[in-house]
């Protein structure tokens, strides 16, 4: 019976990371293929949905529409009205592009303007949209840290053996056969086939070959690991990789995250198989392995491509020996996440959170790939919203971020909509 529970979790799990995978739902990089493939009226469907969030990005895109009227009826007026949404939030050139557009207006025009965009500003309003959405953060308690520590008889925490963060649980596996890499899952919705294939197993069983995963998951009040998530590659048919999985979910820490002298909940990495093994061990036992890094990761680095700078950074976090001054990757995350790489700005705001480096920003660009349609960000949010010590819980946010990532079949987003609307403070839930 516990094997088959056991296979009823890997199968979940899998089953969220490929369903992850498809959209139902508006997200930024659908928009802008429809874009650029000039069905706009699909993208400005995306883009009206995603206005919805404050997406400065899909601000900025209407006003391109209306401005030069694509699927649209052209309107320097409509225009000027997005890009000054946009502006509001300084992206890329919106704000010299108002200034552009309201250069020969007449004053008793600028007037008429400057109303509309007061009452446009009401409903997508930066500060508005932020209530409306987002989290408020608790500037009392930014300061203060989650730590884990062990419990004593009485359930309180041995405060002098307290860490900022817990271990990291590494799973290795004593299988040496040549392993195929696969970097099609290095990005969630990119369709990315990896160049080199490494030498073909013979007799060998290949759901024994060697893998890698990094996975992230939630370690709850009691020192349990909940709702695994698979973060990076992994043969996901490779036997070891679901016993190892399986370990990890089983998995009860004796650290038990806390706030001040609260049990709180909190987000944790692991890296298994070959993603846990050091550089002179993958060197020395998997040369191939090492000489394809070296030569994707020289590429990548020197890539003017953003979806190869995101690989490079992705590289950087799943092999961490790579990153030689422990600086690099947070340099790369950070100028793609500036440039409104959404992946990027998930994966730059989950490690700030989790390693609380500097919570506010990383809850800030968690929300903006959130806002961007990222399923991932737009669940971790919603946890945030319940569970952050950090922020003012909102159950309602909660719930608009959690039914967001279900409606892209986001399986732990499912979970999460169905327990609050069971377990809720606010009993209007129960009439949902």
């Amino acid at each position: 019976m516990k094997a088959k529970l056991i296979s009823k979790s890997v199968s979940l799990l899998l089953a969220g990371y490929l369903f992850s995978h498809t959209s139902f739902a508006a997200d930024i990089t659908q928009a802008d293929q429809y874009f650029q493939q000039k069905q706009y009226d699909l993208a400005k469907v995306d883009y009206l949905t995603l206005a919805e969030t404050g997406s400065a990005h899909a601000f900025y895109q209407l006003g391109v529409l209306y401005l030069n009227g694509l699927g649209v009826e052209k309107s320097q007026l409509k225009a000027l009205l997005w890009f000054d949404l946009a502006a509001e939030q300084s992206f890329l050139d919106s704000k010299q592009i108002v200034a552009d557009l309201l250069k020969n207006t007449p004053d008793e025009s600028k007037a008429k303007i400057q109303v509309l965009s007061d009452t446009f500003k009401q409903s997508y309003g930066w500060q508005v949209v932020h209530n409306r959405y987002f989290a408020v953060i608790d500037h009392n308690k930014i300061s203060q840290k989650v730590y884990f520590a062990e419990l004593d008889e009485q359930g309180n925490p041995h405060i002098s053996d307290k860490q900022d963060f817990v271990d990291s649980v590494g799973i290795e596996t004593n299988n040496d056969a040549v392993m195929g890499f696969d970097d099609s899952s290095l990005a969630e919705g990119e369709d990315i086939q990896s160049d080199f294939f490494f030498s073909r197993p013979t007799m060998q069983d290949i759901r024994s070959r060697p893998f890698y995963a990094v996975i992230d998951y939630e370690i709850a009040r009691d020192g349990s690991s909940r709702n695994l998530e698979l973060n990076q590659s992994v043969t996901e048919t490779n036997q070891a990789y679901q016993e190892a999985l399986a370990d990890l979910s089983e998995h009860k820490s004796d650290a038990v995250p806390f706030f001040e002298s609260d049990k709180t909940l909190f987000i944790n990495r692991s890296y298994i198989g070959l993603a846990s093994y050091t550089k002179a061990k993958i060197q020395n036992q998997y040369e191939d392995l090492y000489s394809w890094l070296f030569r994707k990761t020289r590429l990548w680095k020197r890539s003017e491509d953003l979806t190869d700078q995101y690989h490079y950074a992705m590289a950087l976090s799943t092999f961490n020996w790579l990153d030689k001054d422990g600086k690099e990757l947070d340099q790369v995350l950070d100028k793609l996440a500036k440039v409104g790489h959404p992946l990027a700005q998930f994966e730059y705001g989950l490690k700030l959170y989790r390693e609380q480096t500097d919570i506010e920003r990383g809850i800030f660009w968690i929300s903006e790939a959130a806002k961007a349609g990222v399923s991932r960000a737009q669940y971790r949010l919603g946890r945030i919203l319940l569970d952050s010590p950090w922020v003012k819980s909102d159950e309602h946010k909660a719930l608009f971020w959690f039914e967001n990532a279900a409606d892209k079949a986001y399986v732990h987003a499912y979970l999460s909509v169905a327990e609050l609307k069971l377990l809720a403070q606010d009993q209007t839930f129960t009439q949902c």
